[in-house]
């Protein structure tokens, strides 16, 4: 609706809920299942997935930034573990370690999806793992980054991404990236 909804499909233990959000203040709870949030604002109250262990964001609007690391937003998402930034064009994503715990519930891991036109900050040094593939999310192929502390994420390769990392991807035999990577100004692709 228009108004600021909220909806919770707890009960729904069988299939898979998709919500729509497309007013401010929107709060939803996801069912049992995978559930699928699809976001024209990043002015929600809440999107908690509930069960399910790839339940997924995704922004439907152009240019959407979210900043996951604000204290006001970090609350936002719960049992969320796919953030989809390749629904949009030139979508933005700030995440960091605790972010990412805070949202994925007791996954402590997150896979963030998009285009080469969308761009993800990640905050805190991560280590470095190799690439992966997860058959539940389409097949895509994900760049794996692991803090100390255990937290994973997975950034699927070809979206800007800039990262603080210990041990960074080898291309060619060379040692790409360091401080900091890009991925339109190093010889990555990520």
């Amino acid at each position: 609706g228009t108004a600021a909804d909220t909806v919770d499909a707890s009960a729904e233990t069988g299939t898979a809920v998709r919500f729509v959000g497309v007013s401010l203040n929107d709060s939803f709870t996801g069912g049992g299942t995978n559930d699928r949030f699809e976001m024209a604002s990043a002015n929600f109250t809440l999107i908690d997935g509930d069960g399910g262990a790839l339940n997924r964001m995704l922004p439907t609007v152009a240019s959407f930034t979210f900043d996951l690391t604000a204290p006001a937003n970090t609350p936002k998402l719960q049992n969320i573990q796919v953030i989809d930034l390749g629904f949009t064009a030139a979508a933005s994503l700030t995440i960091d370690r605790a972010s990412v715990n805070s949202a994925s519930g007791a996954a402590n891991a997150m896979y963030v999806l998009g285009n080469p036109d969308d761009s993800v900050t990640v905050g805190d040094i991560w280590n470095y793992a190799g690439s992966h593939t997860n058959p539940g999310i389409g097949g895509q192929v994900f760049d794996e980054y692991v803090h100390v502390s255990g937290t994973r994420v997975f950034i699927q390769q070809g979206v800007n991404l800039t990262i603080d990392v210990n041990a960074a991807p080898t291309v060619g035999g060379a040692i790409a990236g360091g401080a900091a990577e890009n991925g339109d100004d190093e010889a990555i692709d990520l």
